[in-house]
């Protein structure tokens, strides 16, 4: 049996709406040495139909017995898979032709652990549809001081040689939901260069369902979480940007707090921030809560 040179896995519960147009532009792919595993997360719509509707003897379908976490259920999608670099396209995204032919070229260079490429955001919340280029370059090489500034990366726009994967302690960590993945590529950085394909690949489809439009605070709670694991990593403490993001950290700790109206947690935590963020900082403290929770609802949904 020929084992394949690309695993391309799908995390899915209950992603009916787009994962035909997913799985099409795998299809569409014009490279073709590929395997897809599709990861069932007890998904109690169509999914499987839809997946086993396709005649291709590529595919392989998995599905839990009971409901995981993202990142342990990404941990079990790896188990299965037998490529030598892995890729991800999240059920909602799409992929254009040419993304895993130019992106396995990058791996002639034995110092490349992942490959990532530009995108489009395709926002199709409140019956909207517009296409926009987020990022006219992405960093390359060594970038954790960028990715600490700015997560310019998206999941399914990454690929990863599978030998970096079995190098590391763990793959996702299970405590996350959505910063897995940027703890993932922290690490990975530390040893492996991040390479980048400068014109976009992928479309990142962003809608109404979208986890963290839905999530409310699990992403400030899940930064506090992350700084706590990476703060004790030299490579990571010492970059020029691990300071401004610690700042981003505390600012939506601020927000979370004025969100629930604990203006206790709020002044205790007044020491964090620093500069234009103490003064927002002072002055919601003093806000109606009421008044700071509607402008943050107006934020986050348009945001």
């Amino acid at each position: 049996m020929n084992l394949p040179i690309v695993s391309i896995i799908i995390n899915c519960h209950n992603g009916e709406q787009f994962l035909k147009e997913a799985i099409q532009s795998i299809l569409d792919q014009t490279f073709i040495d590929w395997e897809l595993i599709l990861f069932d997360n007890v998904s109690t719509d169509k999914t499987s139909n839809i997946f086993q509707h396709f005649e291709d003897n590529r595919f392989r379908y998995f599905r839990s017995t009971t409901f995981l976490t993202l990142m342990d259920a990404r941990n079990q999608a790896i188990n299965q898979a037998n490529g030598q670099y892995i890729a991800f396209l999240d059920c909602d995204d799409l992929w254009l032709p040419n993304k895993l032919e130019l992106q396995v070229k990058e791996f002639e260079n034995e110092n490349v652990g992942v490959v990532c490429c530009n995108y489009f955001k395709l926002n199709e919340r409140d019956d909207k549809k517009i296409i926009t280029q987020p990022y006219e370059k992405i960093p390359t090489g060594f970038v954790i001081n960028e990715m600490l500034d700015d997560y310019f990366v998206h999941m399914s726009s990454l690929i990863f040689r599978k030998k970096t994967l079995d190098s590391l302690e763990y793959v996702f960590n299970p405590k996350y939901h959505i910063v897995g993945d940027l703890e993932l590529l922290l690490r990975i950085n530390i040893t492996s260069e991040l390479a980048s394909i400068q014109v976009p690949q992928t479309y990142y489809r962003w809608h109404n369902n979208n986890s963290g439009y839905t999530a409310g605070f699990l992403f400030s709670n899940e930064l506090d979480l992350l700084l706590e694991d990476v703060k004790i990593i030299p490579s990571i403490r010492n970059t020029k940007n691990f300071n401004k993001f610690c700042q981003k950290i505390y600012w939506l700790r601020i927000l979370k707090y004025s969100y629930i109206g604990d203006k206790y947690k709020i002044l205790i935590n007044l020491k964090n921030v620093k500069n234009i963020n103490l003064i927002k900082s002072i002055i919601i403290l003093f806000a109606p809560s009421f008044f700071i929770k509607k402008i943050i609802d107006y934020k986050t949904k348009n945001s």
